[in-house]
Parts: C-alpha cells; sequence; structure tokens
C-alpha cells in the first residue's frame, strides 16, 4: 500500500490518520472513474474480501507486514461501519459493476444505488 511508503513519521498526522485519508483518496478515485465511464475492467479488479497475503520479492519484510496489518484493521473497521446491504454494493461497485447492473442484482434502482454509495462514502470521510 502506498501509506506505508509514503507516510512522514515527522509530519503532522498518525499513521491511522494518513493511511485512513489514502484509501479514501483511492475510493474516491475509483467512483470518479466510474463515473467517468472509465472504470478499470471488471477482470483486474479483486473483492475486498479475497485479497491473498502475496509477498513481493522487491519489497522488504516490514513494508509488507504493515500493509497486512492495515488492510486487515481498515477491512475490520469497514466491515463493521457497513450494514450488510452496503456492504454488498460496496463489493460490487469496486468490482467494477455499474448502478444498473448493482440494482438489478438486488432488485432496486440505480437511484437507491447511488443513494447506498453517497451513504457509503458519508461513512469513510467520517473515519
Amino acid at each position: 500500500m502506498i501509506a506505508t511508503k509514503t507516510f512522514d513519521e515527522n509530519g503532522d498526522a498518525s499513521f491511522k490518520t494518513y493511511a485512513s485519508k489514502c484509501a479514501k483518496n483511492r475510493f474516491n478515485d475509483l467512483a470518479k472513474k466510474v463515473n467517468a465511464k472509465s472504470a478499470v475492467p471488471k477482470s483486474q479488479i479483486v473483492p475486498i474480501d479475497s485479497i491473498e497475503d502475496k509477498t513481493d520479492d522487491t519489497q522488504n519484510i516490514e513494508d509488507h507486514v504493515l500493509e497486512r496489518e492495515y488492510l486487515k484493521t481498515f477491512i475490520k473497521h469497514l466491515d463493521s461501519m457497513l450494514d450488510a446491504d452496503e456492504k454488498m454494493v460496496f463489493n460490487m461497485y469496486a468490482q467494477g459493476y455499474s448502478y444498473k447492473e448493482i440494482g438489478e442484482k438486488i432488485k432496486t434502482s440505480p437511484k437507491k444505488v447511488d443513494n447506498i454509495l453517497q451513504k457509503i462514502k458519508r461513512k469513510l470521510r467520517g473515519l
């Protein structure tokens, strides 16, 4: 994760605050791409609950451990913040499904999907 590589211990923010901001910014970037119809192809997106532990020879072990621990903490916190419908919509959205596709799968309108995603974004801003 970029937060572990770019965090400045001498800065004003704690790592938790900094990493949360990085995650929120990434989520907002993805939202902008989807809204601009230039989303990441579905084949390149992995559901948040299927992330595996993979080591990279170019990455030192300390960075890997920090990334993994932050990701676990972030996912646990996100999981506790979202209700079942929000989790389902968030996962489909993260996989690249359109509002219409998500709406069809959960039997609701694209507007309701947008409302759910806006609610999720507000919750992420409150981290």
